[in-house]
């Protein structure tokens, strides 16, 4: 699971890097900000926020489960050292 989000985690950054890191390299903040312009690259960025929240809050889903992660069917009905039950 650890090799997973890491790969996910760098395919993400890669990702970010490839829409919004080489029109800033290219073009300066003049070319952010023309691609920030646009409201699909605001949509886009929303939607790598998103992503990357659901990347650094997968160790606590795994942490519930009460069977093994390959064959994980139930969540646990107290989830401990957490503040919250489930």
């Amino acid at each position: 699971m650890t090799a997973l989000l890491i790969i996910a985690a760098l395919l993400l950054a890669l990702s970010a890097f490839l829409f919004f890191g080489v029109p800033y390299m290219l073009l300066g903040r003049a070319g952010l900000a023309s691609v920030m312009a646009r409201p699909e690259a605001r949509m886009t960025g929303g939607a790598f926020a998103s992503v990357l929240i659901m990347v650094a809050l997968m160790p606590l889903a795994q942490a519930a489960l009460v069977s093994s992660g390959d064959h994980a069917i139930y969540f646990a009905s107290e989830l401990h050292g957490l503040s919250f039950g489930m």
